[in-house]
């Protein structure tokens, strides 16, 4: 983020969070998410396998009629961390 500064509590907190497992830090992360929405719909795990299932079906249909391409995944890459540290790629 462009103009954030982090405070020593941010940098105390982020320093134990990544010294979590990748598990725990998963966990922490959704927490974290859903907090910053507490209102939002919470779906069950069946739910949430078919939405994505229909997600999945609806992309690989646009992608089999040329609607939607796919990206090489070093670039999703490098654009996902250019977003993360606020660049533009």
């Amino acid at each position: 983020m462009i103009g954030f500064v982090m405070t020593a509590a941010f940098k105390q907190v982020a320093q134990e969070a990544l010294a979590l497992s990748q598990k725990d830090r998963a966990h922490l992360m959704d927490t974290i998410v859903d907090s910053l929405n507490p209102n939002k719909k919470v779906f069950t795990p069946t739910e949430w396998n078919l939405i994505w299932a229909v997600e999945v079906e609806k992309r690989m249909r646009m992608m089999r009629t040329g609607k939607a391409k796919g990206l090489p995944t070093d670039r999703v890459t490098a654009n996902l961390r250019a977003k993360r540290h606020g660049l533009r790629s």
